[in-house]
């Protein structure tokens, strides 16, 4: 049952007839080789496909990853504006309190106020404390009173 196939090749009027004769293993040994080849270009095409969409989506991630970075630069200043500002606050409060004296327990208020006389005339009948050494400070921010002491 050997198969083979024969191709003649007749050529114009004044050559000879060819004869060419293939073997039926030698044909399936060139129809598998050729679809092999076929599935690695087609196995090719696919991979470079998927590469491309891959370079493609690429692209857009570095798109946004560019504006995250701006995003977070732009963060950044608004931050460290929002410290500057803070700092700023913080030593003008500091220099308020010490051009008013608030952060001198001791010192007395610049305004006068008629419930720190009343303290004075009742502490020193009472007996002879400072109004401002002991309770309250110069802006209601003193020490707090004891637990168990008796609001006067």
């Amino acid at each position: 049952m050997d198969k083979s196939y024969t191709i003649l090749l007749v050529p114009d009027r004044d050559a000879k007839v060819k004869k060419i004769r293939l073997e039926h293993r030698m044909l399936v040994r060139v129809g598998v080789c050729f679809g092999v080849v076929v599935l690695g270009l087609v196995g090719a095409l696919a991979h470079y496909f998927q590469v491309v969409g891959k370079v493609a989506e690429n692209e857009l991630i570095r798109a946004e990853n560019l504006e995250l970075q701006n995003r977070w630069r732009e963060a950044e200043q608004k931050f460290s504006h929002i410290n500057d500002e803070l700092d700023r606050v913080k030593r003008l409060n500091a220099n308020l309190r010490h051009i008013t004296s608030l952060n001198d327990p001791t010192a007395s208020s610049p305004c006068p106020s008629p419930n720190r006389d009343k303290q004075r005339r009742n502490s020193s009948a009472a007996g002879g404390h400072r109004a401002g050494a002991g309770g309250m400070g110069a802006v209601g921010m003193g020490k707090p009173a004891p637990v168990g002491a008796k609001a006067g």
